[in-house]
């Protein structure tokens, strides 16, 4: 997989700009910089000519190659990338590469078209004429896909704000809104994520790192996810479900202990349930978040509610009072490890 890093480096240009670069490199062309100084007449117009539309047509041609280069690009990095750059820019990837290379070869021969009929004019007119057509036909490829391109622009500059998702292992860190996702990135790794007071505050991926003695853990804090079908997920929903399904190697799924937490143990216990089923047969880490609020014998209730209709061990945990933190480290090695020794 190439790196975010790469997408700092991608210029994509919209119409107005290759028009302008298109006219700019029109301008520097002159009769002697195409050896028609000493050229009279109509041969030297046909001349001029001839290479202002190749230049142009060229143009063209290089810009929509930056353009699939783009593309191509975002392919390259991975489902869950691309699955986030359509999401954001409503493009099909593969129908977009599609019209991409078509417009391309369209311009390599309205190219070679175009200046076969100069070189064949019989007049000033006739020449400038077919060079004008030509030239329309050129900028026009370009015009057509305008609004696919700029959406492309956007899309990179987006990814290219992106936090990196390098490391030996990816945990995903999922759950409802406002159950204390973010403020158990902020005590498991470095990660400062923005703590907010209001659901979806989290609204793009946020990375941390830690390093244990098996390598590199990337915890990923996602946005809240809410208690209905996929299909019917918001924008801000659907990025959490594609880190989960394309990035994770686990997931810590974060059940909010408190009983005036926003949703209800059953819509948690749907969500969780959903999580489950993207990730397949990776493992999920239930955690119970902000133990601290609740009685013992009230504690020991939810747990055992909780462990009825939940796999496995149920990690009990204050994020913000960071109660049990290393315990859940040491589960989360345990189950990205399958119990190997460390290298």
């Amino acid at each position: 997989m190439v790196s975010l890093e790469e997408f700092k480096r991608v210029r994509v240009r919209s119409f107005k700009e290759v028009y302008a670069l298109v006219d700019e490199r029109m301008r520097s062309i002159t009769d002697r910089s195409v050896g028609a100084r000493r050229l009279v007449g109509d041969e030297k117009i046909r001349r001029v000519l001839t290479a202002k539309l190749r230049v142009s047509c060229e143009t063209v041609r290089e810009e929509l190659g930056r353009v699939e280069e783009a593309v191509s690009l975002v392919k390259s990095m991975g489902e869950f990338y691309a699955k986030l750059f359509e999401l954001y820019t409503r493009l099909d990837l593969d129908a977009l590469l599609g019209k991409l290379r078509r417009s391309r070869r369209l311009a390599g021969r309205i190219e070679e078209d175009y200046a076969s009929r100069l070189r064949s004019a019989r007049t000033r007119r006739e020449a400038v004429a077919s060079f004008r057509e030509g030239l329309g036909r050129c900028l026009s490829l370009y015009k057509r896909l305008n609004r696919d391109v700029v959406r492309v622009k956007q899309g990179v500059a987006e990814l290219a704000k992106m936090p990196s998702v390098k490391g030996d292992y990816v945990v995903v860190i999922a759950g409802m809104p406002q159950v204390g996702k973010s403020t158990l990135l902020s005590k498991l790794t470095r990660a400062k994520p923005e703590i907010g007071m209001f659901p979806f505050t989290t609204k793009t991926i946020i990375v941390g790192h830690w390093e244990s003695e098996y390598g590199t853990v990337v915890f990923v804090d996602t946005p809240g996810i809410l208690d209905r079908p996929v299909d019917e997920m918001n924008e801000i929903e659907l990025k959490a479900v594609y880190a989960v399904k394309y990035l994770a190697d686990a997931a810590i799924y974060v059940f909010d202990a408190n009983p005036n937490s926003y949703y209800s143990l059953e819509q948690q216990l749907k969500t969780y349930n959903t999580v489950r089923s993207l990730l397949g047969d990776k493992p999920v880490i239930a955690v119970l978040n902000k133990v601290d609020v609740l009685r013992e014998d009230e504690l020991e209730e939810l747990a055992r509610e909780l462990g009825e209709k939940v796999p496995g061990e149920l990690v009990r945990v204050s994020a913000l009072k960071e109660l049990n933190l290393d315990y859940l480290k040491r589960v989360v090695l345990e189950r990205l490890t399958a119990g190997r020794r460390p290298p």
